[in-house]
């Protein structure tokens, strides 16, 4: 149950404040959404350290329920109320979000025009998904889906304790810095997304985590050789710290909001759920395979989720779109003229 909401989660909340979210504030609005992650699984990790996990489970009640009642006092997507007809409600939408004094008109009027446009397309069945005009939406989308569980989130956070004991550091030590060090780098991320860019901080961001992977495996390949024996578990903590820095910032907060803005309204649900599968498919594989892959290889196991990274600064560079500063309904029109 916690796998199915929380892959519909991943996908619908970025979704729902990209959409309501002015777009000079849109990326640093998104990635708050990391932001409460990263500060949730933070907390687990420290409150994990000195409780059991029966009683960590009852405490991940408490935001659960605080959600069910707030989630009953927040407007609808104007945009999707737009889609469906509903005139008067999305005017009420966008005015409650952008305040009671503010000119709405011309927001209205744009969301409008492109509602009409779409609305003279046919409605789009699963297997028109895979039309021309849509295939680079769905190449960015899938493949930043893809990659960011692949570059091995859930392997570190997941099995950590594993890694620091295997690499011989204390494990509650290491466990509280990795808990620590998340939230910073998720704060700048907020701060610096409207202002930097996606594609920058997501390119920095797997160049942080190539650096953060690859030297952990030389950690551990040095305590497979006997080689600096006193040195190799500091190596591995600090390679660990960075991978769990640099993360947030990117890969994980800027591939999220690309996703969440690139899809056209009229397949954003199916095109997004297809998003999500591949999104969740590919943790689940890291998830599955990484005590595997360490009790093969331990060093060669960072050494893979090191190329990972650098085939995502690649796929990146070369046909991620920056969305910074441009209007949903922009950004949708570019993503269909693009290959057709």
């Amino acid at each position: 149950m916690l796998g199915f909401t929380g892959g519909v989660s991943s996908f619908v909340i970025p979704v729902y404040v990209a959409e309501f979210t002015p777009k000079n504030f849109r990326g640093g609005f998104v990635i708050l959404h990391v932001l409460m992650i990263t500060v949730g699984a933070s907390a687990a990790f420290l409150i994990g350290l000195i409780t059991s996990w029966r009683t960590l489970a009852l405490i991940g009640m408490i935001p659960n329920l605080v959600q069910i009642v707030g989630v009953l006092f927040i407007p609808e997507s104007p945009r999707w109320l737009m889609m469906m007809g509903k005139n008067k409600e999305f005017e009420a939408a966008l005015q409650c979000f952008r305040g009671g004094f503010v000119d709405i008109s011309q927001e209205a009027a744009d969301i409008r025009d492109s509602a009409e446009t779409l609305d003279q397309i046919e409605k789009v069945s699963t297997l028109q998904l895979f039309q021309r005009k849509y295939a680079y939406a769905h190449t960015v989308g899938i493949g930043l889906s893809a990659l960011g569980g692949l570059v091995g989130l859930n392997g570190i956070m997941f099995y950590a304790g594993s890694i620091f004991e295997s690499a011989g550091f204390p494990v509650k030590v290491g466990t509280a810095a990795v808990a620590f060090f998340q939230l910073p780098s998720v704060v700048l991320g907020v701060i610096l997304m409207d202002k930097c860019g996606r594609r920058p901080l997501i390119m920095i961001s797997a160049a942080g985590i190539f650096l953060g992977c690859s030297l952990t495996g030389v950690a551990f390949l040095f305590k497979e050789h006997h080689f600096l024996g006193g040195f190799s578990p500091c190596i591995a903590l600090i390679g660990i710290l960075m991978y769990v820095a640099f993360y947030p910032i990117g890969v994980g907060g800027g591939t999220c909001i690309i996703i969440s803005e690139i899809y056209p309204l009229n397949i954003k649900g199916s095109a997004g759920s297809i998003a999500a599968v591949v999104s969740s498919l590919s943790s689940w594989i890291v998830s599955y395979a990484f005590n595997f892959s360490m009790e093969w290889s331990s060093s060669g196991t960072f050494f893979v989720m090191a190329g990972v990274c650098v085939f995502t600064l690649i796929f990146v560079a070369k046909l991620v779109p920056e969305t910074k500063g441009r209007t949903l309904e922009e950004v949708h029109m570019t993503m269909s003229n693009a290959w057709q």
